[in-house]
C-alpha cells in the first residue's frame, strides 16, 4: 500500500507572522535574559500563566480551565463541566501550579 500523498497535496506553509514580539533590539533581549536569569521559575511562570489554560478545581463547583489575562490581570476561562465562560479575580500572587 503506497501512503505518500500526491504531489499536489503537498504544499508549503507559509510561515505565520509573530503576533507578539517584545524584543525589539539587542537591550531587550538582554533584559529579557536577565530576568530569566534572575528567577526562571518567575520567567517561565509568567508566560506560562498568559499561554496555557490550567485546570483550577476550585474555580467553581465544576473546576475551570484557566489562563491569565495580561491587561486585566484577571483568571479567564471555562468551566470544565458546563463550558460556560469563567472570570475570577484571582489573590494577588495566585498560580494554578505547586512549584514553577
Amino acid at each position: 500500500m503506497n501512503t505518500t500523498p500526491p504531489a499536489a497535496a503537498l504544499k508549503s506553509a507559509a510561515p505565520r507572522p509573530a503576533e507578539r514580539n517584545p524584543l525589539r533590539n539587542r537591550a531587550d533581549w538582554e533584559r529579557m535574559r536577565g530576568e530569566c536569569v534572575a528567577d526562571p521559575g518567575a520567567f517561565h511562570g509568567d508566560v506560562a500563566a498568559r499561554l496555557t489554560h490550567w485546570f483550577v478545581a476550585s474555580a467553581g463547583p465544576n473546576g475551570a480551565w484557566l489562563s491569565r489575562d495580561e491587561a486585566t490581570g484577571k483568571w479567564n476561562g471555562w468551566d470544565a463541566k458546563t463550558c460556560a465562560a469563567v472570570s475570577l479575580d484571582m489573590p494577588a500572587g495566585f498560580a494554578p501550579w505547586a512549584r514553577a
